[in-house]
């Protein structure tokens, strides 16, 4: 079950950058998308979603699961805009995010206020960012609205998401003050990635 690997050799058979393809999931640095295939970094399931529609590849696919449940799912081009063909898209939709859980090993749940809690807590009463679920998040980042600056916790990993510009310009981090500074503009890409590395080599 490589995700890492399963998504380089889609993203070359589209013919796409690293580059190019972290800028069409909203990633500021194509070293977000160098982190994944790598299998450096976890992937959230939204990010995985993302990556899928811009590779234009089914997620099982991604996960290399497409012979062990071909049967429960159907190619994109066949899903037909009707009630029953929803609810089962719908279905599989669900199947999918929990066999990407059981690939990661991550299905720990987190509460997001709880985190913050145990992280500085007294840095977003003087800042402007909003703590949100991970389901508002996915709506902001596909919507680009509302404007602001947002943070979630997906699989472990803290989400930032920057939609000051309206672009949703979107992170993923293990610590929180990274992913806190990231998002102030303290520090650039680049920086906080290295920094985040030193957190996870500690």
């Amino acid at each position: 079950m490589e995700i890492g690997k399963n998504i380089k050799k889609y993203r070359k058979l589209r013919g796409m950058s690293q580059k190019e393809l972290a800028s069409s999931i909203g990633k500021k640095h194509y070293k977000s998308i160098a982190k994944y295939e790598s299998g450096e970094t976890s992937i959230s399931v939204d990010t995985l979603e993302d990556i899928s529609k811009a590779l234009d590849v089914h997620i099982i696919n991604l996960l290399g699961l497409e012979k062990e449940h071909k049967s429960i799912f159907k190619p994109t081009v066949d899903i037909k805009v009707d009630t029953s063909e929803l609810e089962e898209f719908k279905e599989n939709l669900e199947k999918t995010r929990a066999m990407i859980n059981e690939v990661n090993n991550k299905e720990i749940k987190i509460d997001v206020w709880s985190e913050i809690r145990r992280n500085k807590p007294e840095l977003l009463k003087e800042s402007d960012i909003r703590i949100i679920d991970t389901e508002r998040a996915h709506r902001i980042i596909e919507a680009r609205k509302p404007t602001g600056k947002f943070m979630t916790i997906n699989n472990s990993m803290i989400v930032a998401i920057d939609n000051t510009s309206g672009d949703a310009w979107t992170e993923d981090f293990n610590n929180f003050l990274v992913a806190y500074k990231w998002i102030t503009g303290e520090i650039d890409t680049e920086e906080a990635y290295r920094l985040d590395e030193e957190v996870i080599n500690e």
